[in-house]
């Protein structure tokens, strides 16, 4: 299992934080085992949001966006700075993109930084990372 660690700020939404474990190898076709998200968007009713991510467990991250937009329509979640496709393509981007060790403080990097069986990646400064959970 993998360990992928993300935060990013996708076009059209909020500052967003990903904790998520992943099946071995770590790549687009990977089953997330589990997963946090955490940031500057909202979700209403906020207990609802995770049963979203507990939902996710077991969709591959190529279908993490359909499978985060069903739930949330499922379980009739209202989303403000967050969308599906945005958790799917931070995840993607950090499996996919080189990461360099010292980014600039006042930016948010995205991008795998491997470390034995975990990836990680560099976050926001403390600036950015402020923010309470949705």
């Amino acid at each position: 299992m993998s360990r992928i660690c993300v935060t990013v700020k996708p076009e059209g939404c909020k500052l967003l934080r990903i904790h998520a474990e992943v099946a071995d190898p770590p790549d687009a076709y990977s089953r997330i085992e589990s997963i946090a998200i955490n940031g500057d968007f909202f979700a209403m009713p906020e207990e609802a949001f995770e049963k979203i991510e507990a939902g996710l467990k077991g969709c591959s991250i190529m279908t993490l966006g359909e499978c985060f937009e069903r739930l949330a329509a499922e379980h009739g979640v209202s989303l403000a700075g967050i969308h599906g496709r945005a958790v799917q393509e931070a995840l993607a981007a950090a499996l996919a993109a080189p990461c360099s060790p010292s980014p600039a403080p006042d930016k948010v990097q995205v991008g795998p930084e491997r470390d034995g069986d975990s990836l990680q990646t560099h976050g926001a400064d403390s600036r950015g990372s402020s923010a309470g959970r949705r």
